[in-house]
């Protein structure tokens, strides 16, 4: 597929692009982007080969989530939540610089190993500013091609795990770090941000 969308052409035997189409690079390189008028926003520019895995798991997780009614491809539901928030009890919350705070540690502890170690192999320990080599802490960036399914994966299973602890049963909703949750437990959810 991938020689395929490079040159139109479906290949039919054994082929190796990778002395014309790739090289290693290694850390990925850090940038900043226009968040808003008043502040930017970190994000990495992955490795082209790496991105392409990266959203394909980005996808899987995406499919999986939609078992939970969390739809990371519409954004409707969480905005008709937000809309009728106070009405039906709910509270929003907005997580600041949310994929910051995903740590390497936090992403280990929480998930599977199989699915960590994948998501692991596909990520780069440190980054380059301005020539300078930073090791990461945080799991990965915005930049990486599942970050945001990443982090709303984590962020529905604490919401989960909060409901499930006090007895909560209002829904949840999640898109990124745009959190719906039950304002009876607000406190709690806060607790973790």
């Amino acid at each position: 597929n991938w020689f395929y969308a490079r040159t139109g052409v479906m290949p039919a035997g054994p082929y190796c692009l990778l002395d014309t189409e790739f090289y290693i690079c290694n850390p990925e390189r850090g940038t900043t982007v226009d968040k808003d008028v008043a502040s930017r926003r970190w994000i990495s520019i992955q490795a082209t080969m790496n991105l392409f895995l990266q959203k394909g798991i980005g996808s899987m997780i995406r499919r999986r989530l939609k078992r939970v009614r969390i739809d990371l491809d519409d954004q409707t539901r969480n905005q008709w939540f937000a809309s009728v928030a106070q009405r039906l009890g709910l509270c929003t919350i907005d997580l600041a610089s949310a994929s910051d705070s995903v740590s390497y540690e936090l992403v280990k502890y929480l998930l599977p190993s199989p699915w960590f170690e994948r998501l692991k192999s596909l990520r780069h320990p440190s980054v380059t500013f301005e020539g300078i080599e930073y090791r990461l802490e945080k799991f990965s960036a915005m930049g990486n091609g599942a970050t945001f399914e990443l982090e709303s994966l984590i962020f529905y299973a604490l919401s989960w795990a909060v409901n499930r602890r006090f007895g909560l049963t209002g829904p949840i909703g999640i898109y990124g770090d745009d959190i719906v949750v039950e304002s009876a437990g607000s406190r709690r959810y806060r607790d973790w941000e």
